[in-house]
């Protein structure tokens, strides 16, 4: 991040002297003295930084992709639990209407007209306050929506990871996944660079025979 450039410079500068140098020990192996061994070392070494390159790039996509998933997590739980909290209040105010309910009928019933007077306007005002808070819980649910929409969208962008952790571990596979993707970033860099490599090799040897 502090040299992008530079490093991009010096990276390409470095594949392209280990393609070059790869070719060289390859074609004069029988002719080179003890430096053949140091430039193999070299490649070897070269062949290292590039692995070790491929798994940061891919381990940084993985967390990143991870910590987009922890901060839907994360405001999912903020929002159920301002839900939990609202239907909390709900239930009180329910519980508070019923036992109302059964105070009006009491009074009634004994003929107590001002009590029963005044408990119609609290149960009226409690009424109230639970349209309100069912429409503040109904809103909630709305803004819960798109989240959960973007978590699908991004549980989804993980799939194969999941299968791969499955397939490894099980049932534990729900808590090992970023395990699994570290066994697929290293199956992925042992193939890649050096494959790369023994191809150029194996591609010298052809052109060679067929001269």
């Amino acid at each position: 991040a502090g040299a992008y450039l530079s490093t991009i410079v010096m990276m390409s500068a470095l594949e392209f002297g280990k393609i070059v140098t790869a070719a060289y020990v390859h074609m004069f192996w029988d002719k080179l003295n003890y430096m053949k061994y140091y430039l193999a070392f070299s490649v070897f070494v070269l062949m290292l930084i590039t692995s070790l390159g491929i798994f940061g790039f891919l381990s940084k996509a993985n967390i990143e992709t991870a910590l987009e998933g922890d901060s839907y997590s994360l405001e999912m739980s903020i929002i159920d639990k301002r839900i939990q909290s609202k239907e909390g209040q709900l239930q009180r105010l329910e519980s508070r209407v019923a036992s109302l309910d059964n105070i009006i009928t009491t009074a009634r019933s004994e003929d107590r007209n001002y009590i029963d007077r005044r408990q119609r306007d609290e149960r009226a005002e409690i009424a109230s306050d639970i349209d309100v808070v069912v429409d503040q819980i109904v809103e909630l649910n709305e803004e819960k929506l798109p989240i959960q929409r973007e978590q699908l969208i991004q549980e989804s962008e993980i799939g194969p990871i999941k299968y791969v952790a499955e397939m490894l571990y099980g049932e534990d596979a729900k808590d090992k996944i970023d395990n699994a993707a570290r066994v697929l970033i290293l199956f992925i860099i042992f193939a890649f660079d050096p494959l790369a490599v023994l191809l150029l090799i194996a591609s010298l040897g052809i052109m060679a025979k067929q001269r």
